[in-house]
């Protein structure tokens, strides 16, 4: 307990360092390494399933589990494309900074939620606290957006109107809390690793079906040919 106590200030600090880390070179891998938006979300599928798989079989083996569960779980991971595809949008029109900050508006979706499937209520003060960080998320993000500040100079960086990126990551939101809300009802009838490497395989499925196009594998292929080093960093 006492370790914990301890311990769990600095963890938080490196969990949130790594995330924004990630962000960035997100950011990059966007902008400069994958010739279009198909081949990056290839990569995450194809790495995603893989690196479960190897997970699965060194923990616990695959175990026997529900046809029903199974498809559920894909499609669990399906519904994750459409959040793939407008982040990328997001990225491309915004920074990581700017994305994180209209990120917290999931909260508001989390309640809605909360409250029509699972009859959960939050106290007065609880509702107060969300619509306080939803506005200060939004005022930030839109003056964030007006104008980015590099070193001592402000300069205008208005590549898109604030409301189009602001509903373009609202998109990827609810995908993203879609694919959870799945998941999570899998889980707690059946083994987090198993429901994983299912939720995993719908990503490999859609993996698939992008590379069957001609146009997509050859893009695909020119990206690992001449970035092949970079594309094995972005995945680990």
């Amino acid at each position: 307990m006492l370790l914990f106590t301890t311990w769990w200030l600095p963890l938080a600090l490196i969990g949130v360092f790594l995330y924004s880390l990630s962000s960035l070179f997100e950011k990059h891998t966007v902008d400069a390494l994958f010739e279009d938006n198909h081949s990056w979300v290839i990569t995450i599928c194809l790495a995603a399933f893989l690196s479960t798989a190897v997970l699965v079989y060194s923990i616990e083996g695959f175990q026997p589990i529900k046809i029903s569960v199974a498809v559920l779980a894909m499609l669990g991971g399906i519904v994750l494309i459409p959040s793939y595809y407008a982040y990328i949008a997001a990225l491309k029109r915004t920074t990581p900074d700017i994305i994180a900050a209209i990120w917290q508006v999931n909260l508001f979706y989390a309640l809605i939620i909360g409250y029509t499937l699972f009859g959960e209520v939050l106290k007065t003060t609880e509702i107060m606290g969300i619509i306080i960080i939803l506005i200060a998320a939004i005022f930030v993000s839109k003056e964030t957006a007006d104008k980015k500040t590099i070193g001592n100079k402000a300069t205008p960086f208005k590549k898109e109107p604030f409301y189009i990126v602001f509903c373009i990551v609202q998109i990827a939101i609810i995908f993203d809390i879609s694919s959870s809300a799945i998941i999570d009802q899998l889980v707690g009838h059946n083994s987090v690793l198993q429901i994983m490497f299912w939720g995993n395989f719908g990503l490999f499925l859609v993996a698939i079906f992008l590379l069957c196009s001609q146009n997509r594998r050859n893009a695909f292929k020119h990206t690992l040919k001449i970035r092949g080093k970079e594309v094995v960093l972005f995945i680990l």
